[in-house]
């Protein structure tokens, strides 16, 4: 197919117009059908129609894609470059949220593969993107992006395992992406900054440096790495609460000195969804931290061989620094910063932007959200001083994120089958 075939392929397009904008780091369309489009090998470009055959009418087609976009796992298909850390990280993606419990394993299988042959490849080094960009700025500033996908989708799936982020721990002098309308412009693409300036500059505030949406959510997913750390290596109570302490105020100095006003942002758009998913892993970093010590549990409702039970595990232990059932009360103040986590959570899904184009990710925030509210939900029915504001406000939130969730569920089926399971969990909780 000729370069200018593939700016007009529908499955393309579609990828283009609700993918490709939550998880950008292949070149824009508009290079489709200019020389860089020869450095695209046909296994991406398979993959690409498969995602965008998600987004069609006809459910059949992506079937008709499916086998042949997943043929590039293959051993005996595998071409060990940059381009298939590429495809086989777009199919972790969208194996995920296809929603059964194989798919789930099978896409984590996937990331661990691809993580092994990215850093076989070196990607985790600066020096990756120059070797193989072709003497392009814009191929090279696809690896950078490509590293840094990777990088973000390796924590949101370790999350659902409870474990430690595997590049969480990989040093790395991969400059950070730069701004979408300097990439989709394929104009003039800075040097960029480390992920070590951006921690740094918070401090200082957002005005010190400019970052783009790309980098924040980045950043964002840094400060889920540590939480994740965290929960897997901490020896004692009195160890891991101390570093807790410095995760959440590092996690608050993150959502005090973000740069809420689109101005800041300088995206040129009025939408941006990697901001929107930085916000997200914030919200949802906040929750893991603090649901262990937090008052609220739903123990016996959630079905230990439920999909949603990795979200939000029912065998989770609880933890001394958690009050004791007959203290408990929405007060605590851990309690309190797992609430209004969810309710930040559900506060974006009030943000106008078309469901579909979010990234399937939003799932497990959906999900984290609902049961949060849910918990509290049935708490502060179970209390002589009951305050029924909180319960309408519980209860509109968990209606809108269910909402949310059957829109997703028309691209994504994991959408579908944690729909079912939140509800029936909300109703079991309440008693409706």
């Amino acid at each position: 197919m000729n370069n200018d075939n593939l700016t007009s392929d529908p499955l393309l397009q579609l990828y283009y117009q609700n993918f490709h904008h939550a998880h950008p780091i292949l070149i824009p369309l508009s290079a489709l059908c200019g020389p860089l489009a020869q450095y695209i090998p046909a296994q991406v470009l398979t993959v690409m129609r498969y995602i965008g055959a998600h987004y069609h009418w006809d459910s059949s087609v992506r079937d008709t894609f499916r086998e042949s976009a997943l043929s590039g796992l293959s051993l005996s298909t595998t071409r060990r470059d940059g381009f298939q850390v590429q495809s086989m990280l777009l199919l972790a993606i969208s194996v995920h949220a296809h929603g059964g419990h194989d798919d789930m394993d099978r896409a984590m299988e996937i990331i661990e593969q691809t993580i092994s042959l990215a850093l076989d490849l070196g990607m985790q080094d600066a020096s990756f993107a120059v070797a193989n960009g072709q003497g392009q700025p814009a191929i090279e500033e696809m690896w950078r992006r490509t590293y840094w996908e990777l990088y973000v989708v390796d924590a949101l799936l370790s999350a659902l395992r409870q474990r430690n982020s595997l590049l969480y721990h990989t040093p790395s002098d991969v400059r950070l992406p730069c701004d979408e309308t300097l990439y989709n412009a394929e104009s003039s693409i800075p040097q960029g900054y480390l992920l070590a300036d951006l921690a740094e500059n918070w401090p200082r505030g957002p005005q010190h440096c400019h970052f783009s949406s790309f980098a924040y959510r980045v950043d964002a997913v840094r400060l889920l790495g540590s939480v994740l750390a965290l929960k897997s290596n901490s020896s004692s109570i009195t160890t891991s609460d101390d570093e807790a302490a410095a995760i959440d105020d590092a996690l608050f100095e993150w959502q005090r000195h973000f740069p809420h006003r689109q101005e800041d942002l300088s995206t040129g758009t009025p939408f941006d969804e990697l901001i929107f998913q930085a916000q997200m892993i914030v919200h949802s970093a906040v929750i893991y931290l603090y649901r262990p010590r937090s008052s609220l549990s739903l123990p016996t409702l959630i079905d230990r061989n439920s999909i949603t039970n990795r979200f939000f595990p029912s065998n989770q232990s609880a933890r001394s620094s958690a009050p004791s059932s007959s203290k408990i009360t929405l007060d605590d103040p851990n309690t309190t910063k797992l609430v209004r986590a969810a309710d930040s959570l559900s506060n974006l899904l009030t943000l106008p932007s078309p469901v579909k184009r979010h990234s399937p990710f939003l799932i497990h925030g959906l999900a984290m959200g609902v049961f949060v509210h849910t918990a509290a939900y049935a708490r502060n029915m179970s209390m002589e001083t009951a305050r029924r504001d909180d319960e309408s406000s519980f209860k509109v939130r968990i209606e809108l994120a269910v909402g949310v969730l059957n829109k997703l569920a028309e691209t994504w089926p994991l959408a579908s089958v944690v729909k079912k399971e939140v509800v029936r969990v909300y109703r079991d909780a309440v008693g409706r």
